[in-house]
């Protein structure tokens, strides 16, 4: 997951979509290929969380497929009908990825948190996400 976002991450700051964040990667042909044997990639390692997870954690992580689905979506530049643009898309998928970090915990018996305390989302130094946008 985290590496199929940081690809698009990428590919949406070399086209422009998103200002911040991430080395540019060029939308290539070759690029674009590497990111479909990833996708297969998370797709067949997702088999395990299907076998393991209780019910709460694989509809968490159907979430998070959709979100990280959105981001690739945005980077391809194909259209959506979500209005919030990268900053929010990009938010939207590291919410989904938490909250499903703490369900698979929670249903592997994993106790406490993955961090002792609250840390924002983005850090004050990095402004806010959601105004990730072309200048």
């Amino acid at each position: 997951m985290k590496d199929l976002a940081h690809r698009y991450r990428r590919i949406a700051v070399a086209k422009g979509i998103a200002v911040s964040g991430a080395a540019p990667l060029e939308p290539t042909d070759e690029v674009f290929a590497e990111v479909a044997e990833a996708e297969v990639q998370r797709s067949a390692l997702a088999e395990t969380v299907w076998l393991l997870g209780d019910a709460k954690t694989n509809t968490a992580a159907v979430r998070l497929n959709h979100c990280l689905w959105h981001l690739e979506w945005l980077a391809r530049e194909l259209p959506t009908r979500e209005q919030g643009g990268w900053g929010q898309a990009y938010k939207d998928f590291r919410q989904a990825r938490q909250h499903f970090l703490e369900l698979a915990r929670a249903g592997l018996g994993v106790r406490g948190t993955r961090i002792a305390e609250s840390v924002p989302w983005p850090p004050p130094w990095m402004g806010d996400l959601s105004q990730d946008t072309p200048r």
